[in-house]
This record gives structure tokens, sequence and C-alpha cells, in this order.
């Protein structure tokens, strides 16, 4: 039996873009491993959505985005999830960098 991904949008997806909105964040969708790119104060943010009311969620990054962030380590790059409204205040206030 071969792993086949699907991707499906996290249940709180519109609900953290929605956060971001109101605090001025900017945000990109992606569809793809992650799924956008977030832009605040000049910084740019790979973020991806999860889910905490979810097993899924809570199990933190897949199997593919974990061999991406491998990747993109090597380049100083670091992807942030963002499970919860507490996070996109993080965010917001530099704490995810």
């Amino acid at each position: 039996m071969s792993k086949h991904h699907v991707h499906r949008k996290d249940g709180n997806k519109d609900a953290r873009r929605k956060d971001m909105q109101r605090l001025g964040i900017g945000y990109l969708d992606l569809e793809g491993i992650y799924d956008g790119l977030a832009l605040d104060r000049g910084t740019v943010y790979i973020v991806d959505f999860k889910n905490p009311d979810t097993g899924y969620g809570r199990n933190g990054w897949n199997e593919n985005q974990s061999k991406k962030n491998k990747y993109l380590a090597k380049y100083g790059v670091k992807p942030v999830r963002l499970l919860t409204t507490e996070d996109v205040l993080k965010l917001k206030n530099g704490e995810m960098r």
C-alpha cells in the first residue's frame, strides 16, 4: 500500500487567517506542502495551519514537511505552525523568529 497524503484544509485555517488579517499580517495562500506565506514588518514566514482539535493537528509536521524543514534549515529558514490565536499573536510580536 503506497502512502498518499491527501491535502485537506485544516478546520481552523479560516479563523487563523482572519486573526492575521485583523492584526495587519499579509497572507498568500499556497495550498501545497505548506499552507501559505505570511508577511509582517518585512519578514516573510512560511506557515502551516494545524488544528489542535485533531490528532493529526497535534502531531506536528507531517513526513513531507519534516523533510522540507531540514532542507530549508540549511538556508536559515524556519517554517512556523499556527494552531491558535495565541500563535498568531506570537508571530505578530516577533516571538516566532
